[in-house]
């Protein structure tokens, strides 16, 4: 499986601008590659809807996990104010994203659902993210 990486970060006045700067840095150390996740990093200064909306200006449909956090670690050092998105393009690896509607982590149907969406690819191994002040991650485990 041939897997690539790439990062970029930019700084600007607006979370909008911001994303979309950080992820065409990304997108062009990368040329022709297909994509299968992006993770987006911002400082907590811009609004998280904002960089969204200019990093999926470009990245289009392509599966995104982000947070804020007070400052940003890359392999050129630390960034404070700026908004940092790593792109992650694997041949034999899918990203898919998944809204459990009215989920609780302790109720039967979200076992339910999530033995639902497993079956589909038996044999896989699946990656989760839960909101970490909404979801008890243990719990979804369990």
């Amino acid at each position: 499986m041939t897997l690539l990486a790439a990062v970029g970060q930019a700084q600007a006045l607006d979370g909008r601008e911001a994303g979309l700067q950080a992820a065409h840095q990304a997108l062009n150390q990368l040329g022709s590659a297909a994509c299968t996740l992006g993770v987006v990093i911002f400082p907590h200064r811009y609004e998280a809807q904002q960089v969204v909306n200019g990093v999926a200006s470009l990245l289009g449909p392509m599966p995104l996990i982000g947070f804020s956090t007070s400052a940003s670690l890359t392999a050129d050092g630390m960034h404070p104010h700026s908004v940092v998105v790593a792109l992650l393009c694997a041949s034999e690896a899918r990203a898919q994203v998944q809204w459990l509607v009215g989920f609780d982590p302790g109720s039967p149907e979200a076992a339910q659902q999530l033995a639902g969406l497993f079956s589909q690819a038996p044999g896989q191994t699946a990656l989760l993210f839960a909101d970490g002040f909404n979801t008890d991650g243990e719990q979804l485990c369990a």
